[in-house]
């Protein structure tokens, strides 16, 4: 018997822990034990068990929704929307495997066939549901290797791997610690400023429309799992994405000084790959001429804006320069050529 220090034991609790974090959500209800059952007898029957189609079950109530009644724009306008927002966090995870070099290695599908769903209405009491299924054989077109147990690479659909993504970030929104919080700020700074956009265009129909958003993801593994989007969760997404809007830090950029200015105009460094643009106080702009077309070490306030659009644009300000070093701490500056931020 494997003793309490047994490393083989607490390798077992860890793959334990792993197996059950990934394993199905239970069902909650008989209707939706009555539902999964007779999905299961209908897998069994057509040989696809275990292989079904990744679905997405959205769920509308809230005071936007009578019955099961509700404005035609407002459904329309949040199902166009959530399959958006599935499209961009499936665009940011695509491009993120690349830079990671996690990417498939073979041919992949567009982004937008790869994360389509399809519309399937259903009726529900007090609520109206609809199922977004994705196309039969999108297991067969499009495959991205993802980092499991061990670290060895497991087959997911890109579709599969966005929608958890979603539930993610939802779930996080609804959280009541501030830890819990700080996590969905950290998602939405990982996600970049499309996502992010969508994600708060995603949160004001829900504010707006006063409709909550129940969803189900169920995988083509078979697992599932849950999230609500209440209007105090859209809120908590709105406050993320303004708090993640602009963000400042400093770099060091070594290159040659192309242009001078005393702060009416930007000066310009050309680095190695890329040419920078920035402003500079009349203070430290008065001292440039004696660098000018020579090679600096310059250090620079970088300033990242992210808009509803969904673009990014970045500011620089210079605060220090010399010659041929390299400037990590204003106190490594001369006084004399160095602009406090």
């Amino acid at each position: 018997m494997p003793t309490i220090d047994d490393p083989r034991q607490a390798r077992l609790d860890q793959l334990e822990a792993q197996i059950i974090e990934r394993a199905a959500e239970p069902p909650e209800t008989p209707e939706e034990v009555s539902e999964l059952s007779a999905r299961a007898h209908q897998a069994i029957v057509e040989g696809t068990l275990g292989h079904q189609a990744t679905e997405l079950r959205i769920r509308l109530h809230g005071n936007g929704v009578v019955g099961h009644l509700v404005p035609s724009d407002h459904a329309g306008s949040l199902l166009k929307q959530t399959q958006l927002l599935v499209r961009w966090i499936g665009a940011r995870i695509r491009a993120l495997n690349e830079q990671t070099g996690l990417a498939a290695s073979r041919e992949q599908v567009g982004i937008v066939d790869a994360t389509r769903l399809f519309l399937r209405p259903q009726f529900g009491a007090g609520s109206l549901i609809f199922d977004l299924v994705a196309n039969g054989n999108e297991r067969e077109v499009d495959h991205e290797q993802f980092s499991l147990i061990d670290g060895l690479p497991a087959d997911e659909s890109i579709l599969d791997r966005s929608l958890q993504e979603l539930l993610n970030i939802v779930t996080s929104s609804e959280a009541d610690s501030a830890d819990g919080l700080g996590q969905l700020s950290s998602y939405v700074s990982r996600m970049g400023p499309r996502v992010a956009s969508q994600l708060k265009a995603l949160a004001v129909q829900v504010t707006d429309d006063e409709i909550e958003i129940d969803l189900r993801w169920s995988g083509a593994d078979g697992r599932r799992r849950k999230a609500n989007l209440s209007r105090r969760g859209a809120l908590a997404i709105k406050d993320a994405v303004d708090r993640n809007r602009v963000k400042t830090d400093e770099m060091t950029i070594d290159g040659l000084l192309e242009t001078a200015s005393t702060g009416k105009d930007q000066v310009r460094i050309d680095g190695r790959d890329e040419s920078f643009k920035m402003d500079v106080d009349e203070a430290l702009g008065v001292t440039l001429g004696r660098w000018l077309h020579k090679n600096v070490t310059a250090r620079v306030a970088r300033t990242v804006t992210w808009h509803d659009s969904g673009k990014e644009t970045k500011a620089y300000k210079l605060l220090s320069i010399a010659e041929q070093q390299t400037l990590t701490t204003p106190e490594e500056a001369s006084p004399e050529y160095d602009t406090p931020f």
